[in-house]
């Protein structure tokens, strides 16, 4: 199976603003599970929807898979759809782009690919 390049983190601005202040992403998965959640672009409404319903804001984090340090695995969900985990803090230099994605009028996260 081929996969995607580029794969995408969501995450509240102030997850990433402690991110660069640490010099590494984690996040409470990594500790608790031991992988942080990625997804590939086509799954990231649905994620943003289901996930972080408190969230006003989002930050959409678009990581370079070539650039990683930690393992990259892709591994089924609870549903059955392949998702990527990264085994270790995501290194920052393997972001290539953020963008900031606020809720909608309509109670929802729109989710677009730069």
């Amino acid at each position: 199976m081929s996969h995607s390049e580029t794969i995408y983190i969501l995450c509240a601005p102030e997850t990433f603003r402690q991110a660069n202040l640490q010099g590494q992403f984690t996040t409470d998965s990594l500790a608790t599970e031991g992988f942080i959640h990625a997804s590939p672009g086509h799954q990231l409404n649905r994620v943003a929807n289901a996930y972080f319903p408190e969230q006003s804001e989002l930050l959409l984090l678009s990581v370079a898979v070539e650039a990683l340090q930690a393992e990259l695995r892709w591994e089924p969900s609870t549903h059955g759809e392949l998702y990527p985990h990264l085994y270790g803090p995501l290194n920052l230099e393997a972001i290539v782009q953020t963008d900031l994605f606020r809720r909608q009028a309509h109670g929802g996260f729109e989710i677009r690919i730069p």
